[in-house]
């Protein structure tokens, strides 16, 4: 079976501009209640990063990329959040989508890497080197 990662980096693979270059790949949630994340999958999306721009793309109940709310959003309109408490550090992304007033906040859902696939310093570093 294909770890998460894998099946994020084949959802991009169409989506990517000629000379463009995919440098990392992730798993977000608009919503990271626990509650809600057991009755409303609709707000999951494996996220990419390429030399130009974060692609978005929303996830079914499956974890199978679909084709609703899909963004394409500048770098410039993408801001990294770290915050934390007791030692734990919560990654957020604050981004400006085009059909929404107000910045939407992202957490990262990254797991553990041996199993998802997912490099969450990789990612980060892709964004800009933080």
């Amino acid at each position: 079976m294909a770890k998460p990662a894998e099946n994020a980096r084949q959802a991009f693979a169409s989506k990517l501009e000629a000379g463009e270059e995919l440098r990392s790949v992730g798993e977000l949630s608009a919503n990271p209640s626990f509650q809600d994340k057991l009755t409303d999958s609709k707000n999951f999306y494996f996220a990419g990063i390429t030399n130009k721009r974060l692609l978005i793309v929303r996830l079914n109940w499956l974890s199978k990329p679909i084709d609703k709310e899909n963004y394409s959003i500048p770098l410039t309109d993408v801001k990294l959040e770290e915050s934390g408490a007791l030692g734990a550090v919560l990654n957020q992304l604050l981004v400006k989508l085009p059909d929404k007033e107000k910045p939407v906040r992202f957490w990262f859902e990254f797991g553990m890497q041996k199993l998802t696939g997912f490099d969450v310093d990789e990612f980060k570093s892709a964004l800009g080197g933080k």
